[in-house]
């Protein structure tokens, strides 16, 4: 049956999302039945078994604050951009009809930025 499978390797996949991303050495089952090694209380683990290696992708989610922190730093961004924007849009349309008028090419408008177009690239 897949279900169990599926549902048992997506509980996998949210255990690790509390990993620390230092903690990435192996852990052999002959170490475990040794006592080489021993389990700790405090971090989570995955058991990956299959006939070949295997490769997976976990990601952490963010916290309540981080988030809110990102919000905020995204949203500090946007302003300094729109305002850079508002001013670009209007050098522009200062310049343009004194460009035409001279024959010189004149350069492309300005993209305004709006909330829906603006990218933060500076995370």
């Amino acid at each position: 049956m897949i279900a169990p499978r599926f549902f048992g390797a997506l509980a996998a996949l949210a255990a690790f999302a509390l990993l620390a991303p230092a903690a990435q050495a192996q852990i052999r089952e002959k170490d475990l039945a040794s006592g080489k090694v021993k389990f700790d209380p405090e971090k989570g683990y995955i058991f990956v078994h299959g006939p070949a290696p295997s490769i997976g992708m976990f990601i952490r989610e963010p916290t309540k604050e981080e988030l809110d922190k990102y919000q905020a730093d995204w949203d500090k961004a946007y302003v300094k951009a729109r305002e850079k924007s508002v001013r670009a849009l209007a050098i522009w349309e200062r310049d343009k009809d004194a460009l035409e008028e001279a024959g010189a090419k004149v350069p492309p408008k300005p993209q305004e930025v709006t909330k829906e177009t603006f990218y933060d690239r500076s995370n």
